[in-house]
């Protein structure tokens, strides 16, 4: 069954055309890997699809019925809330019924001799067992301690970026839909939370839109690649490995016909330049063919931009740490840290989700004070710090104002 259509769909950003006149139908059994270079406009096509933008031209069809879930790469949560209030919030009667259980559970313990709570809890409880809700809770915790949430009734304030990720990850995959949309999903996550993922989305009945640059999850999980390639989409059957194949295939046909038409087109030349000044309905034929072949512009897809960037000399010493600590509350990140970083070094820091990897970078780049400890920089180094929130972007400038201030 077909759950979404587009026809001729146009969208671009002032003189940027990211899709024009695309169509793509996505059916109820369909898994599929969007793929695409950084800035082509995948993330616009979700959003497209998932109805946060309207295209300029063409129709986005989302047929009667059909529920459609959008994870986005940088969720927006409720600092406020628990975990677990975050999950079940839904428009879903079943997760309505989980996040009632869970507000009655916490004013029961707040209050347990109070009758009026105590008849609350005992009336949701029987809509629990008659709604099938403590399978939907059970599964819900699961699916976060896989996920490296513990912590079920933690503020969404006091996790890392992403921990963040992980719960609205989370809620997506609990809140019932017919299509499921993701975009990067296993960013922010770590290998074992990813082998589960995969496996846990092979066994989902929602059809699956998802944009991600793991090549691994792709091979494993999707059975359809959409490229977003040039403007267009490029559907090609079967996952990551094919697509491969079949794209060489395609850019091989593409190139034939490119090298035909160059042929054709330096034999009409020739006719014209040697003279033919006839006016027969033939020649004004071949003269229109001529202009119509010198518009054609074979777009190889390699093009590349050069940036001379300017360096800096850079001395024998770039970072000193030393008997780095750090602590949020009870909860110890690490304590007599010692970290030296040298000349040409490139160093990756790995470590399960919520183990202080960002805090640490934070304190090194001196956005967050350690506990004790010191951080000493090099005379002749300059930092670039990329977070993970992109906390310097200032969004009232221009791209190039912004590259231009640094």
């Amino acid at each position: 069954m077909n759950l979404v259509r587009l026809e001729n769909v146009t969208h671009y950003y002032s003189e940027r055309t990211l899709l024009d006149a695309v169509n793509l139908q996505i059916n109820e059994s369909d898994r599929i890997g969007l793929i695409g270079r950084n800035g082509s406009g995948k993330t616009t096509l979700l959003r497209l699809i998932a109805g946060e933008e309207t295209p300029r031209a063409g129709q986005v069809t989302v047929w009667g019925g059909v529920r459609v879930r959008f994870l986005p790469q940088n969720p927006q949560l409720d600092p406020e809330m628990t975990v677990l209030d975050t999950v079940y919030r839904s428009s879903s009667p079943l997760m309505r019924l989980l996040h009632d259980y869970q507000q009655a559970a916490d004013a029961l313990e707040r209050s347990p001799e109070d009758t009026a709570v105590q008849a609350q809890f005992a009336a949701i409880s029987q809509k629990m067992d008659a709604a099938g809700g403590w399978t939907a809770e059970t599964t819900a915790k699961t699916i976060l301690t896989k996920l490296g949430i513990n912590h079920f009734h933690a503020k969404i304030n006091t996790l890392s970026g992403g921990q963040k990720k992980r719960v609205a990850l989370a809620h997506a995959l609990l809140d019932p839909a017919d299509l499921l949309i993701l975009d990067e999903p296993t960013n922010h996550i770590d290998a074992d939370a990813i082998a589960w993922l995969e496996k846990y989305l092979l066994t989902m009945s929602s059809a699956l839109l998802m944009v991600t640059h793991d090549r691994y999850f792709l091979e494993r999980v999707v059975n359809k690649i959409v490229e977003l390639n040039r403007r267009e989409l490029v559907v090609y059957s079967g996952n990551y490995g094919r697509y491969l194949e079949k794209r060489a295939q395609r850019e091989e046909q593409l190139q034939t016909a490119e090298s035909k038409r160059q042929a054709l087109l330096r034999r009409e030349l020739e006719w014209l330049r040697r003279g033919a000044m006839a006016r027969s309905t033939k020649q004004k034929a071949r003269k229109q063919r001529v202009a119509e072949l010198q518009k054609i512009q074979y777009d190889r897809g390699d093009q590349r931009v050069a940036l001379a960037l300017a360096g800096r000399r850079l001395g024998k010493r770039v970072l000193e740490a030393t008997d780095l600590s750090k602590s949020y509350g009870d909860l110890t990140l690490f304590r007599s840290l010692n970290f030296q970083l040298n000349p040409g070094d490139r160093i990756g820091i790995i470590g399960p989700n919520g183990a202080g990897k960002s805090t640490f970078l934070d304190v090194l780049a001196g956005k967050t004070e350690p506990d004790s400890g010191s951080v000493q920089w090099g005379g002749t180094v300059h930092l670039g710090y990329y977070d993970q929130q992109s906390a310097g972007l200032r969004e009232e400038m221009r791209v190039i104002d912004y590259i231009n201030d640094t």
